[in-house]
């Protein structure tokens, strides 16, 4: 992938719904048809994202740390190298509380921080990828 495609949608949606295989989003409310669709399956690096005391600098918190309170963005990297960003602002439910429970549908996938991993980087991101797989082989495709 070229180094100057853009990797990163947004999403603001002003609903969404976590599915039986998918993350559903809305971008209002009234429609009846989602604007997307993120398979689990598909997602391999979930972190949430919150603003520090410092301007334009972020905290990504390990998984161990984050709590149902937590404000911030969600942020989802599939398996194509993309990123997307949930900017939950419009949203009642936290962050942290819905990481928490998208974390429960998720089958394999790297949570929270990861600092000995660069995800933008080719290389590593590739790595994040075969051990994922890995992981899914040895536990035959299921959740444990």
């Amino acid at each position: 992938m070229k180094s100057t495609e853009k990797r990163e949608k947004i999403f603001r949606p002003e609903k969404m719904d976590l599915g039986h295989n998918e993350l559903l989003l809305w971008k209002d409310k009234k429609d009846e048809t989602p604007c997307a669709a993120l398979p689990y399956r598909e997602m391999l690096f979930v972190y949430l994202e919150r603003k520090t005391e410092v301007k334009g600098v972020v905290q990504i918190p390990p998984v161990e740390e984050i709590t149902g309170e937590m404000e911030g963005n969600l942020v989802i990297w599939n398996r194509t190298h993309r990123c997307i960003r949930l900017d939950l602002s419009s949203q009642k439910e936290t962050a942290g509380a819905l990481f928490i429970r998208l974390a429960e549908h998720i089958p394999f996938a790297f949570l929270g921080a990861t600092p000995w991993m660069q995800v933008e980087n080719e290389q590593d991101f590739q790595e994040m990828v075969r051990m994922v797989d890995l992981y899914q082989e040895i536990h035959g495709g299921t959740c444990l």
